[in-house]
């Protein structure tokens, strides 16, 4: 069964608020589903590793991705192939201090739930104590 279009999402995001910065490789100029650090874009931390073949960082887009390695296809579902490829543009092409507004507005047009991060909401609406 693949993961449903609000599961990716929630996955997409949490990964990379925490990761913060793109998985973005310099020598190359050019975004990679996992860097050699660790770093992973938005697709890429959609991947496992029994998946993961490092011919994916040859230039492949999303649609490509699936087309060519379709056990990721089945396990995200063709049906989310916007999705995917709107997350991965926004991970690759807007700078990390707008993915929040991008995310948002992504969640709006698919009919997804976006939460703000922790952060952003008012202390009496958050669980951890006042300061």
């Amino acid at each position: 069964m693949s993961m449903t279009a609000q599961e990716i999402f929630d996955k997409v995001v949490a990964h990379l608020r925490e990761q913060k910065v793109p998985a973005f490789d310099q020598a190359r100029d050019m975004c990679l589903y996992r860097m050699p650090d660790g770093k992973k874009c938005a697709v890429g931390c959609l991947l496992i590793d029994e998946e993961y073949s490092t011919q994916m960082e040859e230039g492949y887009p999303v649609g490509q991705l699936l087309d060519k390695w379709p056990s990721v296809a089945e396990r995200l579902g063709r049906e989310n192939r916007f999705l995917l490829r709107d997350l991965q543009k926004i991970h690759d092409d807007q700078l990390s201090q707008d993915w929040e507004r991008q995310w948002e507005y992504l969640a709006a047009s698919n009919e997804l739930t976006y939460t703000p991060p922790l952060s952003a909401l008012p202390q009496e609406d958050r669980n951890d104590p006042p300061v």
